[in-house]
């Protein structure tokens, strides 16, 4: 049994560190092949002032578009912490891909907890070669941080409500602020987030009848 065990264990992990390799490779080499964009200059200089001459961003994010009154400045505040190292634009987006590979982690481990290791492998490979998240893990932009919040969201979604864990209940709906902070489209996730009250309400006849 201990055997089998060991096994199980062994090709879980270097099936996630081949996945995990891929989305490196994919996301971390060659951050400055891509060209500067406007949304990239913007939210850069906010947090190069931040971290190098603590000038807060306040109300808004570092956007020159600005449609949206007191957007969150949750991205300029995340895309400072690498220019506390160094002032190299790429850093920033070095950073972006560090987070979008936290995200193909996060999404191997939901997969595999509730469908198993070979499906896990898969979404993961998929989704570690998925070219629209590999774009947006090498481009500094605000949406693209919010990334390992939508998968903290479904990982927690599920350990809170489908498993019952409190402190996950807790931690889902703060991964979805952040995320939603990121960007207001991803308030869409909501509804999303009923439905799995209802469902962990339906899953649990204990709960229900008390």
């Amino acid at each position: 049994m201990c055997t089998v065990t060991r096994k199980q264990l062994s090709g879980t992990h270097v099936h996630l560190a081949g996945v995990l390799l891929l989305a490196s490779l994919l996301r971390l080499l060659g951050p400055g092949l891509y060209q500067l964009t406007a949304d990239e200059v913007f939210i850069l200089q906010s947090a190069l002032l931040l971290a190098r001459y603590g000038q807060w961003t306040w109300l808004s994010n570092g956007t020159h578009w600005r449609l949206i009154v007191g957007h969150s400045p949750l991205s300029d505040y995340l895309a400072a912490i690498p220019y506390l190292f160094s002032s190299d634009p790429r850093m920033g987006r070095l950073w972006v891909g560090v987070l979008g590979v936290l995200t193909v982690a996060i999404l191997y481990f939901v997969v595999k907890r509730y469908v198993g290791r070979t499906a896990a492998l898969f979404t993961g490979l998929l989704f570690a070669a998925h070219t629209p998240a590999v774009d947006l893990s090498r481009t500094v932009w605000g949406p693209n941080y919010g990334q390992p919040f939508i998968a903290i969201w479904l990982l927690t979604g599920l350990l809170g409500y489908w498993e019952g864990k409190r402190w996950a209940q807790a931690s889902h709906w703060l991964a979805l602020s952040f995320a939603i902070q990121c960007h207001p489209g991803n308030a869409l996730l909501g509804p999303l987030s009923m439905s799995l009250i209802v469902v962990g309400w339906l899953h649990k006849p204990v709960r229900r009848n008390n």
